[in-house]
C-alpha cells in the first residue's frame, strides 16, 4: 500500500509540477527552477526533526499516512518530468491550445501518453526509494502493524542473538516485489536512457 500510494501520487503531482514549469505561464519560473534544483543538495536527515514534529502535531503518527505523504513530491522527480516535457516538440502545446484545450486536459491526454519513459524511470526510482525507507518508518512507527518490512527485518538483530536465517528469508521476500516493480517497467526504463544518450 505505502509502495503504490507514494508511486502513484508521486507520478501525478511530479509530472503535473514539471508540465507547468516546461510549457505553464508561471512567472519566475526560472527562480523556481533554480530553487527545486537546491532543495534536492538538502539531505533527508536534515529535515527529519522538523518533518516529525510537524507529522505529529497533525495526528498522523503511526499511520501509512504519515510515510506516504512526506516523499510524494520530490524536487529530483519534478526538475526529471519538467526535462523530459520540455524537450518535446512546442508544437504539440500550441495546437492543443489552438484546439481549446485546457492546460490540465493538455496534460493529461497529450503529454502523459507521450511520457512512458519519464513515467517508468520515476516509478522505478521512487519505488526503490520509498520500498527502501528505514529511518523515517522507525522513527514515525510505533506499532508493527504500521511498519515495513525493511524496519521489521531489523528486529532479528538483536542484543543477544541474531536470527540470521529469518533476515535472510525476510531479505528475498523484500526484494520481490520492487524486482517484479522494474521488470514490469524496465521496457520504458531502458529506453529512456538509451533516448537520452541518443540526445546526449
Amino acid at each position: 500500500m505505502i509502495l503504490f500510494s507514494t508511486v502513484s501520487l508521486g507520478l501525478i503531482i511530479n509530472s503535473m509540477a514539471g508540465f507547468i514549469l516546461a510549457w505553464g505561464s508561471l512567472p519566475g519560473r526560472a527562480l523556481i527552477l533554480s530553487l527545486i534544483i537546491a532543495l534536492y543538495v538538502i539531505p533527508q536527515e536534515s529535515i527529519i526533526m522538523p518533518l516529525l514534529i510537524i507529522v505529529s502535531r497533525a495526528g498522523l503518527s503511526d499511520t501509512f499516512t504519515a510515510q506516504i505523504l512526506p516523499f510524494v513530491a520530490s524536487p529530483l522527480y519534478t526538475f526529471l518530468f519538467y526535462q523530459f516535457f520540455a524537450q518535446l516538440p512546442k508544437e504539440l502545446y500550441e495546437a492543443a491550445s489552438i484546439d481549446g484545450a485546457s492546460i490540465f486536459r493538455t496534460w493529461w491526454s497529450i503529454f502523459m501518453p507521450l511520457s512512458l519513459p519519464a513515467l517508468a524511470t520515476v516509478s522505478i526510482l521512487m519505488g526503490i526509494e520509498a520500498w527502501n525507507q528505514y529511518l523515517w518508518p522507525i522513527l514515525i512507527t510505533q506499532t508493527d502493524y504500521a511498519r515495513p518490512i525493511s524496519v521489521a527485518i531489523a528486529t532479528f538483530f538483536g542484543q543477544d542473538s541474531i536470527f540470521w536465517d529469518r533476515a535472510m528469508a525476510a531479505s528475498v521476500l523484500m526484494m520481490i516485489p520492487i524486482l517484479v516493480f522494474y521488470l514490469a517497467f524496465q521496457r520504458w526504463f531502458i529506453s529512456s536512457f538509451v533516448g537520452s544518450a541518443v540526445k546526449g
